[in-house]
């Protein structure tokens, strides 16, 4: 039997503008989630500080009304935005989960 070890992957050239080096983090990572399935991560940035009134700012967009909200919706709630991957997910409620956000990310 033969133990794969699981690749580990310095992701901080995603944070980074340097296009080629971003290109070759995708690309491992493809390659570890097509050959093993599994992938550790170093790299991360730390996380920045949010003061109060940034963080005012960021709970009041959850309380704009609705109009507001629906040109920041993802696409597959709004078929009409050009938000694939990145923008707001309405409230949805289910057995297990009731959330609603803003899928922000590089």
């Amino acid at each position: 039997m033969t133990t794969a070890l699981i690749p580990q992957i310095n992701i901080a050239p995603l944070f980074a503008e340097d296009r080629p080096a971003r290109a070759a983090v995708d690309a491992a990572i493809f390659a570890a989630a097509q050959e093993i399935g599994f992938l550790t991560i170093t790299g991360m940035p730390a996380p920045s500080a949010i003061d109060h009134t940034a963080k005012a700012s960021l709970i009041r967009l959850f309380s704009l009304p609705e109009a507001k909200q629906r040109p920041l919706w993802k696409n597959n709630f709004e078929p009409a935005n050009p938000n694939l991957y990145r923008g707001w997910f309405p409230l949805h409620s289910g057995p297990t989960l009731s959330r609603e956000g803003y899928e922000i990310g590089p």
